[in-house]
Protein backbone atom coordinates (compact mmCIF):
# COMPACT_ATOMS: atom_id res chain seq x y z
CA UNK A 1 0.00 0.00 0.00
CA UNK A 2 1.31 3.43 -0.93
CA UNK A 3 2.42 5.54 2.04
CA UNK A 4 3.59 9.14 2.28
CA UNK A 5 5.02 10.87 5.36
CA UNK A 6 6.28 14.42 5.74
CA UNK A 7 7.64 16.60 8.53
CA UNK A 8 5.40 19.37 7.21
CA UNK A 9 2.54 17.77 9.15
CA UNK A 10 4.18 18.34 12.57
CA UNK A 11 5.32 21.46 14.47
CA UNK A 12 8.84 22.60 13.61
CA UNK A 13 10.14 21.87 17.12
CA UNK A 14 9.05 18.22 16.85
CA UNK A 15 10.23 17.53 13.32
CA UNK A 16 13.62 15.99 14.07
CA UNK A 17 12.17 13.52 16.57
CA UNK A 18 9.37 12.70 14.15
CA UNK A 19 11.90 12.16 11.37
CA UNK A 20 14.08 9.87 13.48
CA UNK A 21 11.09 7.72 14.38
CA UNK A 22 9.92 7.67 10.76
CA UNK A 23 13.33 6.59 9.42
CA UNK A 24 13.58 3.82 12.02
CA UNK A 25 10.09 2.60 11.19
CA UNK A 26 10.67 2.65 7.43
CA UNK A 27 14.17 1.18 7.38
CA UNK A 28 16.14 -0.01 10.44
CA UNK A 29 17.32 1.42 13.76
CA UNK A 30 19.12 4.56 12.59
CA UNK A 31 20.33 7.79 14.12
CA UNK A 32 19.76 11.00 12.17
CA UNK A 33 21.62 14.25 12.77
CA UNK A 34 20.92 17.42 10.76
CA UNK A 35 23.89 19.22 9.22
CA UNK A 36 22.20 22.51 8.49
CA UNK A 37 20.88 25.40 10.56
CA UNK A 38 17.88 25.79 8.32
CA UNK A 39 14.49 24.51 9.53
CA UNK A 40 14.43 20.74 9.26
CA UNK A 41 12.28 19.12 6.59
CA UNK A 42 11.94 15.69 5.10
CA UNK A 43 9.51 13.33 3.41
CA UNK A 44 9.42 9.62 2.62
CA UNK A 45 7.18 8.06 0.00
CA UNK A 46 6.93 4.25 0.06
CA UNK A 47 5.63 1.98 -2.69
CA UNK A 48 5.54 -1.84 -2.32
CA UNK A 49 6.55 -3.72 -5.45
CA UNK A 50 6.16 -7.45 -4.94
CA UNK A 51 9.10 -8.82 -2.96
CA UNK A 52 10.78 -5.44 -2.84
CA UNK A 53 9.86 -1.97 -1.66
CA UNK A 54 10.67 1.34 -3.29
CA UNK A 55 10.94 4.60 -1.41
CA UNK A 56 11.75 8.21 -2.24
CA UNK A 57 13.56 10.21 0.44
CA UNK A 58 13.54 14.00 0.10
CA UNK A 59 15.24 15.92 2.87
CA UNK A 60 17.70 18.55 3.98
CA UNK A 61 21.39 18.00 4.67
CA UNK A 62 21.91 15.33 7.32
CA UNK A 63 24.01 12.43 8.56
CA UNK A 64 22.34 9.02 8.95
CA UNK A 65 24.24 6.48 11.02
CA UNK A 66 23.66 2.80 11.69
CA UNK A 67 25.73 2.03 14.79
CA UNK A 68 24.74 -1.44 15.90
CA UNK A 69 24.56 -4.88 14.37
CA UNK A 70 21.20 -6.42 13.60
CA UNK A 71 20.04 -7.96 16.86
CA UNK A 72 16.32 -7.38 16.52
CA UNK A 73 14.01 -10.05 15.15
CA UNK A 74 11.82 -7.22 13.85
CA UNK A 75 14.47 -6.10 11.40
CA UNK A 76 14.73 -7.73 7.99
CA UNK A 77 17.95 -8.85 6.36
CA UNK A 78 18.12 -6.38 3.49
CA UNK A 79 20.45 -4.67 1.12
CA UNK A 80 19.50 -1.07 0.44
CA UNK A 81 20.13 0.06 -3.12
CA UNK A 82 20.53 3.84 -3.01
CA UNK A 83 20.27 5.81 -6.24
CA UNK A 84 21.24 9.48 -6.01
CA UNK A 85 18.53 11.52 -7.72
CA UNK A 86 19.38 15.06 -6.59
CA UNK A 87 22.36 16.85 -5.02
CA UNK A 88 25.21 14.63 -3.74
CA UNK A 89 25.60 11.89 -1.17
CA UNK A 90 28.34 9.95 0.59
CA UNK A 91 28.01 6.31 1.72
CA UNK A 92 30.41 4.63 4.13
CA UNK A 93 30.60 0.94 5.00
CA UNK A 94 33.26 -1.75 5.39
CA UNK A 95 36.07 0.84 5.54
CA UNK A 96 35.10 2.25 2.14
CA UNK A 97 33.56 5.55 1.13
CA UNK A 98 31.77 6.36 -2.11
CA UNK A 99 30.56 9.76 -3.29
CA UNK A 100 27.37 9.65 -5.33
CA UNK A 101 26.18 12.24 -7.82
CA UNK A 102 22.82 12.10 -9.64
CA UNK A 103 22.37 8.83 -11.51
CA UNK A 104 24.99 6.92 -9.53
CA UNK A 105 24.02 4.09 -7.20
CA UNK A 106 25.49 1.87 -4.52
CA UNK A 107 24.53 -0.83 -2.03
CA UNK A 108 24.45 -0.78 1.77
CA UNK A 109 24.04 -3.85 3.98
CA UNK A 110 21.34 -2.74 6.39
CA UNK A 111 22.36 -5.22 9.09
CA UNK A 112 25.86 -3.80 9.63
CA UNK A 113 27.16 -0.36 10.67
CA UNK A 114 27.14 2.31 7.96
CA UNK A 115 26.80 6.05 7.39
CA UNK A 116 24.91 8.01 4.76
CA UNK A 117 25.46 11.72 4.29
CA UNK A 118 23.03 13.72 2.19
CA UNK A 119 24.16 17.21 1.19
CA UNK A 120 21.94 20.18 0.44
CA UNK A 121 18.36 19.36 -0.49
CA UNK A 122 18.99 15.78 -1.56
CA UNK A 123 16.83 13.02 -2.95
CA UNK A 124 17.52 9.31 -2.65
CA UNK A 125 15.64 6.62 -4.55
CA UNK A 126 15.87 3.51 -2.38
CA UNK A 127 15.10 -0.10 -3.20
CA UNK A 128 15.03 -2.72 -0.46
CA UNK A 129 16.53 -6.01 -1.66
CA UNK A 130 15.93 -9.16 0.40
CA UNK A 131 19.25 -10.90 0.96
CA UNK A 132 17.73 -14.10 -0.35
CA UNK A 133 18.02 -12.63 -3.85
CA UNK A 134 21.80 -12.36 -3.40
CA UNK A 135 22.16 -15.51 -1.32
CA UNK A 136 24.75 -17.01 -3.67
CA UNK A 137 27.19 -14.28 -2.74
CA UNK A 138 26.60 -13.73 0.97
CA UNK A 139 30.18 -14.64 1.79
CA UNK A 140 31.31 -11.85 -0.55
CA UNK A 141 28.89 -9.25 0.86
CA UNK A 142 31.66 -6.95 2.02
CA UNK A 143 32.97 -6.75 -1.54
CA UNK A 144 29.91 -4.99 -2.93
CA UNK A 145 28.98 -2.30 -0.39
CA UNK A 146 29.86 1.40 -0.68
CA UNK A 147 31.07 1.11 -4.29
CA UNK A 148 30.02 3.28 -7.23
CA UNK A 149 28.24 0.49 -9.10
CA UNK A 150 27.17 2.65 -12.03
CA UNK A 151 30.83 3.09 -12.98
CA UNK A 152 32.01 -0.35 -11.82
CA UNK A 153 29.48 -2.67 -13.48
CA UNK A 154 29.10 -3.18 -17.25
CA UNK A 155 25.33 -3.02 -16.70
CA UNK A 156 25.50 -0.28 -14.07
CA UNK A 157 23.97 2.35 -16.34
CA UNK A 158 21.18 -0.07 -17.39
CA UNK A 159 20.17 -0.50 -13.75
CA UNK A 160 20.35 3.25 -13.12
CA UNK A 161 18.19 4.19 -16.11
CA UNK A 162 15.75 1.36 -15.46
CA UNK A 163 15.23 2.43 -11.84
CA UNK A 164 14.80 6.10 -12.72
CA UNK A 165 12.17 5.18 -15.30
CA UNK A 166 10.42 2.86 -12.86
CA UNK A 167 10.26 5.46 -10.09
CA UNK A 168 8.99 8.06 -12.54
CA UNK A 169 6.15 5.86 -13.82
CA UNK A 170 5.34 3.83 -10.71
CA UNK A 171 1.89 5.35 -10.31
CA UNK A 172 0.94 3.89 -13.70
CA UNK A 173 1.76 0.32 -12.65
CA UNK A 174 -1.37 -1.71 -11.91
CA UNK A 175 -1.56 -3.69 -8.66
CA UNK A 176 -1.64 -7.04 -10.47
CA UNK A 177 1.57 -6.14 -12.33
CA UNK A 178 3.62 -5.17 -9.28
CA UNK A 179 4.76 -8.64 -8.26
CA UNK A 180 5.99 -9.42 -11.76
CA UNK A 181 7.74 -6.07 -12.18
CA UNK A 182 9.29 -6.25 -8.71
CA UNK A 183 10.72 -9.69 -9.44
CA UNK A 184 11.96 -8.49 -12.82
CA UNK A 185 13.80 -5.54 -11.25
CA UNK A 186 15.36 -7.75 -8.58
CA UNK A 187 16.57 -10.16 -11.26
CA UNK A 188 18.05 -7.28 -13.25
CA UNK A 189 19.96 -5.95 -10.24
CA UNK A 190 21.09 -9.43 -9.26
CA UNK A 191 22.29 -10.11 -12.79
CA UNK A 192 24.11 -6.78 -13.03
CA UNK A 193 25.93 -7.47 -9.76
CA UNK A 194 27.38 -10.76 -10.87
CA UNK A 195 30.57 -9.23 -12.25
CA UNK A 196 31.23 -7.57 -8.90
CA UNK A 197 30.41 -10.62 -6.83
CA UNK A 198 32.16 -13.41 -8.65
CA UNK A 199 35.73 -14.45 -8.02
CA UNK A 200 38.16 -16.97 -9.47
CA UNK A 201 36.83 -19.80 -7.31
CA UNK A 202 33.14 -19.13 -7.81
CA UNK A 203 32.25 -18.26 -11.39
CA UNK A 204 28.59 -17.37 -11.90
CA UNK A 205 26.96 -16.54 -15.21
CA UNK A 206 24.00 -14.35 -16.03
CA UNK A 207 20.96 -16.55 -16.74
CA UNK A 208 19.17 -16.28 -20.06
CA UNK A 209 16.11 -14.94 -18.26
CA UNK A 210 18.13 -12.08 -16.78
CA UNK A 211 19.74 -11.33 -20.14
CA UNK A 212 16.31 -11.07 -21.75
CA UNK A 213 15.24 -8.65 -19.00
CA UNK A 214 18.31 -6.51 -19.69
CA UNK A 215 17.41 -6.35 -23.37
CA UNK A 216 13.76 -5.57 -22.62
CA UNK A 217 14.87 -2.83 -20.23
CA UNK A 218 16.99 -1.27 -22.97
CA UNK A 219 14.08 -1.46 -25.43
CA UNK A 220 11.67 0.25 -23.03
CA UNK A 221 14.12 3.07 -22.40
CA UNK A 222 14.68 3.69 -26.13
CA UNK A 223 11.24 2.82 -27.49
CA UNK A 224 10.75 6.40 -28.77
CA UNK A 225 13.82 6.12 -31.04
CA UNK A 226 12.77 5.34 -34.64
CA UNK A 227 16.26 3.87 -35.21
CA UNK A 228 15.76 1.26 -32.48
CA UNK A 229 16.45 -2.15 -34.00
CA UNK A 230 18.08 -5.49 -33.30
CA UNK A 231 21.27 -4.05 -34.74
CA UNK A 232 21.28 -0.94 -32.51
CA UNK A 233 20.47 -3.04 -29.42
CA UNK A 234 23.29 -5.47 -30.22
CA UNK A 235 25.77 -2.61 -30.64
CA UNK A 236 24.68 -0.91 -27.41
CA UNK A 237 24.86 -4.10 -25.32
CA UNK A 238 27.95 -5.49 -27.06
CA UNK A 239 26.36 -8.77 -28.16
CA UNK A 240 25.58 -10.26 -31.56
CA UNK A 241 22.25 -9.92 -33.36
CA UNK A 242 22.11 -13.70 -33.63
CA UNK A 243 22.46 -14.01 -29.85
CA UNK A 244 19.57 -11.58 -29.23
CA UNK A 245 17.34 -13.51 -31.61
CA UNK A 246 18.30 -16.75 -29.86
CA UNK A 247 17.42 -15.32 -26.42
CA UNK A 248 13.99 -14.24 -27.66
CA UNK A 249 13.18 -17.66 -29.12
CA UNK A 250 11.82 -18.72 -25.74
CA UNK A 251 9.65 -15.61 -25.48
CA UNK A 252 7.22 -16.68 -28.19
CA UNK A 253 7.75 -13.36 -29.96
CA UNK A 254 10.51 -11.87 -32.09
CA UNK A 255 12.46 -8.78 -31.03
CA UNK A 256 11.07 -6.58 -33.80
CA UNK A 257 7.52 -7.67 -33.02
CA UNK A 258 8.11 -7.02 -29.32
CA UNK A 259 9.27 -3.47 -30.10
CA UNK A 260 6.34 -2.90 -32.45
CA UNK A 261 3.79 -4.14 -29.91
CA UNK A 262 5.12 -1.86 -27.17
CA UNK A 263 4.91 1.12 -29.50
CA UNK A 264 1.38 0.23 -30.56
CA UNK A 265 0.24 -0.25 -26.95
CA UNK A 266 1.66 3.17 -26.00
CA UNK A 267 -0.07 4.83 -28.96
CA UNK A 268 -3.35 3.05 -28.17
CA UNK A 269 -3.21 4.24 -24.55
CA UNK A 270 -2.55 7.84 -25.56
CA UNK A 271 -5.30 7.84 -28.17
CA UNK A 272 -7.73 6.73 -25.45
CA UNK A 273 -6.55 9.51 -23.17
CA UNK A 274 -8.70 12.61 -23.52
CA UNK A 275 -5.77 14.76 -22.32
CA UNK A 276 -3.92 13.91 -25.54
CA UNK A 277 -6.70 15.24 -27.81
CA UNK A 278 -4.75 18.37 -28.65
CA UNK A 279 -2.09 16.24 -30.36
CA UNK A 280 -2.60 14.77 -33.79
CA UNK A 281 -2.44 11.06 -34.51
CA UNK A 282 0.75 11.75 -36.45
CA UNK A 283 2.34 13.44 -33.43
CA UNK A 284 1.54 10.46 -31.21
CA UNK A 285 2.85 7.98 -33.77
CA UNK A 286 6.09 9.95 -34.17
CA UNK A 287 6.50 10.21 -30.40
CA UNK A 288 6.62 6.42 -30.08
CA UNK A 289 9.05 5.77 -32.91
CA UNK A 290 6.85 5.32 -35.99
CA UNK A 291 8.09 7.35 -38.95
CA UNK A 292 5.29 6.54 -41.39
CA UNK A 293 1.65 7.32 -40.61
CA UNK A 294 0.28 4.91 -43.22
CA UNK A 295 2.46 2.06 -41.94
CA UNK A 296 1.45 2.90 -38.36
CA UNK A 297 -2.27 2.90 -39.24
CA UNK A 298 -1.99 -0.47 -40.97
CA UNK A 299 -0.18 -2.07 -38.00
CA UNK A 300 -2.57 -0.44 -35.54
CA UNK A 301 -5.69 -1.76 -37.28
CA UNK A 302 -4.17 -5.22 -37.59
CA UNK A 303 -3.45 -5.36 -33.85
CA UNK A 304 -6.59 -3.72 -32.43
CA UNK A 305 -9.16 -4.42 -35.15
CA UNK A 306 -9.87 -0.76 -35.77
CA UNK A 307 -7.93 2.26 -36.91
CA UNK A 308 -6.34 4.92 -34.68
CA UNK A 309 -8.94 7.49 -35.73
CA UNK A 310 -11.76 5.16 -34.64
CA UNK A 311 -10.17 4.77 -31.19
CA UNK A 312 -9.79 8.51 -30.79
CA UNK A 313 -13.36 9.23 -31.88
CA UNK A 314 -14.72 6.86 -29.23
CA UNK A 315 -13.02 8.70 -26.31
Amino acid sequence: MHSYYSTQTVPEADRLQFWNELVRKTYVNLEVKPRSREPFFGSIEVEPLGYTELSIVDSCQQLVRRKFLNTSSNENDLYMLILQARSCGVLKQDHREVRLTPGHWALIDSTRPYEIFGSGHFRHLVMSIPKSYLSKWQRNAKNITAIDLLSTLPLGIVVSEHLKLLFKNLNEVYAEERLLIGESVLNLVSGALMNALTNNNDQVYLSEGNRVEVIKSYIHRHIWDPELSVNSIALALNVSKRYIHKLFEGQGIGVSEYVRNIRLENCHRELQNAAADHRSITDIALKWGFNSLSHFSTLFKKRFGRGPRDVRNQT
